[in-house]
């Protein structure tokens, strides 16, 4: 009997396909409601919402999937090195996008007005004593930035990308896909168009640098600037409070059309670099 190994070739690539959309779907959804089924309002499980409804489902999704497949996690989660160069280059994207990310949810709220609600459970500016400044910065650096860096970058750009992968080589429907589910994930009309931009420049850079570290660094610390004026108090802080009216003064469109010149050059030399991360 003579075996035909082009079909068959397309039989494994077919259940690759299924497998990948099986976890893909799997990972996002159980994610995207275990927290309607085991929400508690409670201080201290409001903080730790993302390491218990992101991380902790995606590590034990991944470590049945881990022991069926035997995956090497550093190569399945791309723990890879980056390079000094390639960290300072994503500071540099990361203040690059804020007045991208700033125009377009400008836009978005003089179009679809929502009720504004702010997430902070602890206030800078509450109390005088430099005790509790210390508590609000550490707070809100971890629930602000640290947070949702590691965990959202650990699910999109760690697992649902790697599972993505699987379906395409080509670079861009991986990059827009991931995005949209990202953006989709965040539940808020309002948030809807930039972090769907957000997410196409976290993929991209990840992509680019064959490291999620890159993801992470650069979520944390976009995120982390966004949220200055909640992390500290702006009239006790002087020097805080000039970077955070420099935020202010280059959210123009101007500003916005420069910055995705030079977003677009980096990732360019990112991506021709890429082997050159570490």
């Amino acid at each position: 009997m003579r075996i035909n190994f082009i079909n068959l070739k397309k039989l494994i690539v077919l259940k690759d396909i299924k497998s990948a959309l099986q976890m893909i779907a799997l990972l996002y959804f159980t994610v995207f409601f275990i927290q309607d089924f085991f929400y508690y309002d409670n201080f201290i499980f409001n903080f730790l919402e993302q390491p218990l409804f992101i991380l902790l489902p995606t590590f034990v999704i991944i470590k049945i999937y881990f022991i069926k497949n035997k995956t090497d996690i550093k190569i399945f989660y791309k723990f890879r090195k980056i390079s000094f160069k390639t960290y300072i280059l994503l500071t540099v994207l990361a203040f690059l996008l804020l007045p991208i990310i700033n125009i377009v949810s400008d836009y978005t709220n003089m179009v679809i007005s929502t009720e504004f609600y702010d997430d902070l459970l602890l206030k800078p500016e509450t109390k005088d004593s430099f005790l509790w400044h210390v508590i609000v910065f550490f707070y809100s650096l971890f629930f602000t930035s640290i947070f949702p860096g590691v965990c959202e970058e650990i699910l999109f750009r760690g697992a649902i990308l790697t599972f993505s992968e699987k379906l395409t080589k080509k670079k861009m429907p991986l990059i827009i896909f991931n995005a949209l589910l990202f953006a989709i994930f965040h539940q808020n009309i309002q948030q809807l168009f930039y972090t769907f931009i957000l997410g196409l420049i976290f993929t991209a850079v990840v992509i680019f640098t064959n490291s999620i570290f890159s993801g992470i660094y650069i979520h944390i610390f976009f995120n982390f600037i966004v949220d200055l004026s909640a992390t500290f108090d702006l009239d006790r802080y002087s020097s805080i409070a000039a970077i955070d009216r420099f935020i202010e003064k280059i959210n123009t469109i101007e500003y916005a059309i420069i910055s995705s010149v030079l977003i677009i050059y980096i990732l360019i030399y990112l991506k021709s670099h890429q082997n050159y991360n570490v």
